[in-house]
C-alpha cells in the first residue's frame, strides 16, 4: 500500500510519500518555492498548499498518482502509535508527573491526549507555535538529539569520528543552513550562496571542503 502524508495550510506545508510502511521521500514547499515556512510575502501570510513536491517527491519514490494501490491521507495515525511509548519511558526514567512538548510534530490532539492517558504524566503541556531552537541544550536542559546511521549516512558518520578525535565526544551541533528569512539550503549553488553571504569558516559539500579565504574575509 502506498500512502501521501500531506501537511497543508499550517505549520509548513510538507509531503511524505510512505510506501511499504517506510518512508520514501520527503520535503517541504520552502524547498522549492525558496520561501521559508512556505509564507509569501504580504503582511498576513497564508501558507501555501505543498503543490511542487506532492508532484516531485512521488515520483521520485516510483510512484504515480494513478497507480495501483495509490492513496492520499493524514500520516496521523502513525504518529498515535508512536507518541505514547517513547513518553511512557521518559516517565519512568524521569520520575516526573509533568511533560512539556515543543514542535510540529506534536501539534496532534489525538497524539497528545493518548500520551497523556498512556504514558503515566499528569500533565502534559504542548507549546504553541514553537520555533526551532539553535542551542545545543536548551534552557530546561533539554536537547533535540539527531543519530547518525553509519550504512545510510558514511560521510557524516566519518565527519562525527574525525570530531570526536579532535574534541573527545561524539557529538556535533548542527544548524539548519540558512539565515533569517530564507530556507535551509536544499542544492549545492544554496549551500555556496550561504557560504559566501554568511560568516561560515569552512564548508563541506560531500567529499570536497571550501575554507574562507581573502576572497570571501
Amino acid at each position: 500500500m502506498h500512502v501521501l502524508g500531506i501537511n497543508a495550510l499550517f505549520h509548513e506545508p510538507a509531503v511524505a510519500p510512505i510506501t511499504g510502511g517506510r518512508v520514501a521521500a520527503a520535503a517541504e514547499e520552502e524547498r522549492f518555492s525558496r520561501r521559508e515556512r512556505g509564507e509569501r510575502p504580504v503582511p498576513h501570510p497564508v501558507r501555501e498548499l505543498p503543490e511542487q513536491p506532492a508532484r516531485r517527491r512521488p515520483e521520485q519514490a516510483g510512484l504515480a498518482p494513478s497507480g495501483p494501490g495509490a492513496a492520499a491521507c493524514s500520516y496521523d495515525p502513525a504518529l498515535e502509535e508512536a507518541m505514547p511509548a517513547p513518553a511512557g519511558r521518559l516517565r519512568e526514567h524521569t520520575g516526573e508527573d509533568a511533560l512539556m512538548t515543543a514542535g510540529g510534530v506534536v501539534l496532534n490532539c489525538l497524539a497528545n491526549t493518548r500520551s497523556w492517558r498512556e504514558s503515566g504524566f499528569r500533565h502534559v503541556w504542548v507549546r504553541p507555535a514553537a520555533r526551532g531552537a539553535g542551542a545545543a541544550v536548551h534552557l530546561a536542559g533539554t536537547a533535540r538529539i539527531q543519530t547518525v546511521d553509519r550504512a545510510e549516512e558514511p560521510l557524516v558518520a566519518r565527519m562525527r569520528d574525525g570530531f570526536a578525535r579532535r574534541t573527545g565526544p561524539p557529538v556535533a551541533v548542527g544548524t539548519s543552513r540558512n539565515t533569517a528569512g530564507r530556507p535551509m539550503a536544499d542544492a549545492r549553488r544554496d549551500a555556496l550562496e550561504r557560504f559566501g553571504s554568511a560568516p561560515v569558516g569552512l564548508l563541506v559539500l560531500g567529499p570536497f571542503a571550501v575554507r574562507r579565504g581573502r576572497a570571501f574575509a
